[in-house]
Formats: C-alpha cells, sequence, structure tokens
C-alpha cells in the first residue's frame, strides 16, 4: 500500500496531474468515511455533496472542484498556488473524512486486501491536448 501511493504521487509530476491526484485522494477518503459519491455526479455535484457531509471543509471542497474544471475546460497551465491550494484542500478533506472514522474502521480498512487493487469506476473528465 505504501509503495502505490508513492508510485500515485511520484506518477503525478505535472501540475495538473497533482491536482488530479488530490481530488482523487480526497473522494477517496470521504468515501471510506461514509460519504456517498456516484460515479456519475459533476464535480461541483460531488463539491456540494462533500460540503453537506463535512461542512468545516466545504470551502476546500468547492475550490477543489473549481480548480478541477479550470484544469478540464480552460486551456491554462496552472499556477503553483492553484496545485498548491488543492493539495491543502485534499489534506483538510481527507484529515476530516479519517475523524469521522473510529480507529476500528480506520485500522480495518488499513489491512483490507481489497485496498491493494481497488476498482472503481472513475469519473470521465473531459480534456483536450496534451497531459
Amino acid at each position: 500500500l505504501l509503495a502505490q501511493r508513492a508510485a500515485r504521487r511520484r506518477r503525478a509530476s505535472a501540475p495538473a496531474d497533482r491536482v488530479r491526484l488530490a481530488w482523487r485522494l480526497a473522494t477517496e477518503h470521504a468515501s471510506d468515511a461514509g460519504v456517498s459519491l456516484p460515479t456519475y455526479l459533476t464535480l461541483s455535484e460531488t463539491a456540494e455533496r462533500l460540503a453537506t457531509a463535512m461542512p468545516t471543509t466545504a470551502d476546500a471542497a468547492r475550490g477543489m472542484a473549481h480548480t478541477m474544471e479550470r484544469i478540464a475546460y480552460a486551456e491554462q497551465a496552472r499556477s503553483d498556488e492553484e496545485v498548491t491550494g488543492a493539495e491543502e484542500g485534499s489534506a483538510a478533506v481527507s484529515a476530516e473524512a479519517t475523524r469521522r472514522q473510529s480507529w476500528s474502521q480506520r485500522l480495518v480498512a488499513h489491512f483490507d486486501i481489497r485496498r491493494v487493487r481497488r476498482v472503481r469506476p472513475s469519473r470521465l473528465i473531459a480534456g483536450y491536448g496534451p497531459r
């Protein structure tokens, strides 16, 4: 599991990839904490579900969704400030999701073999041009 996480971070070298990784980690942690996030939701709808379920991280969730939408639809390079903001927002959402889980749930989830090969349908993100 630690090797998987390290490989994910290493592969996400471009600013847009780092923001996508931050969004993915935040939504995975929220799902693990019991927030219902079906794959058919748009980025804004996902952010609103996160904001409703975890009000203390509402601004972080909405900010990450806005940055993700700009990555998907705007043909501009992301600034370091946007990337840092998305990573901080992801950390806030992940911390709140972790706080909502009991220590036994976190322990069982950490050693769950299904996490090694997690099969979740990924959200489609429209984008044009090279990554």
